[in-house]
């Protein structure tokens, strides 16, 4: 007997209801159809990014449903294991055509701002040049135990390319040689004159590893001879 069967019978005592009676037929169950949804599959809504990400533009990754108990992401726990359900990171990462797992390419900070929505936000701009894919961990549960349904949805997503701008040319031999009137530049002239004794200031549209451009960085004369540098980090470099 159901226990919606008994409450039948409970109320229709005065009938004769009885559990020995054979041909009593147990009443519609008004929960059958909410049961067969119960308990509701956790499916990934949709990953909120743009095809190209820099700064520090954020990731939201959006569920259905809950997938932590209410209040448990305010718990001052952690932060390296704040993020896992049941022990499973539920963010997996792949850039530039190699797995990285839950660590993103960039530092961040990934939380659960509601029981069904997941953030990353990164702790520095985004580096240049990365060709990414996030998706969620197949093996992620519910706190409850219910299992990620499978899904196609994952975000691609690149960033800017490393570019270089040209600031100024100075020269102290010019400016000596003309009595200051030197300027790198004249009129529209487009390619800046460079002295051997030149200071060209370049700036970058992120930060650069110095060191790595010694190797990188030439100035071509009108022979198409490479003339070395030596390189001379900014403080923002």
């Amino acid at each position: 007997w159901s226990p919606a069967h008994a409450a039948w019978c409970c109320e229709n005592a005065r009938k004769g209801c009885r559990p020995s009676d054979a041909n009593a037929s147990p009443p519609p169950n008004p929960f059958a159809e909410l049961d067969a949804y119960l308990p509701l599959p956790l499916t990934l809504s949709t990953i909120v990014t743009k095809q190209m990400v820099q700064r520090r533009q954020s990731l939201t990754i959006v569920f259905n449903r809950a997938v932590i108990p209410l209040g448990s992401n305010f718990a001052p726990v952690d932060s390296s294991k704040a993020l896992q359900v049941h022990g499973v990171d539920p963010l997996l990462w792949q850039c530039q055509g190699q797995d990285r797992g839950a660590t993103p390419p960039v530092p961040g900070r990934a939380r659960w701002v509601t029981t069904s929505i997941l953030r990353f936000d990164p702790n520095e701009d985004w580096a240049t040049d990365l060709h990414c894919e996030l998706s969620v961990n197949p093996e992620l549960r519910t706190f409850d135990g219910t299992k990620l349904a499978p899904t196609t949805i994952k975000a691609r997503f690149k960033t800017p390319a490393l570019t270089m701008h040209l600031l100024t040319v100075e020269s102290e031999a010019a400016q000596n040689a003309t009595s200051g009137l030197w300027a790198a530049r004249v009129g529209n002239q487009r390619v800046p004159e460079c002295p051997p004794d030149a200071v060209v200031t370049l700036r970058f549209n992120a930060k650069v590893d110095a060191s790595r451009l010694q190797g990188h960085l030439a100035i071509v004369d009108q022979a198409g001879v490479r003339r070395p540098v030596t390189i001379i980090p900014d403080a923002e470099c």
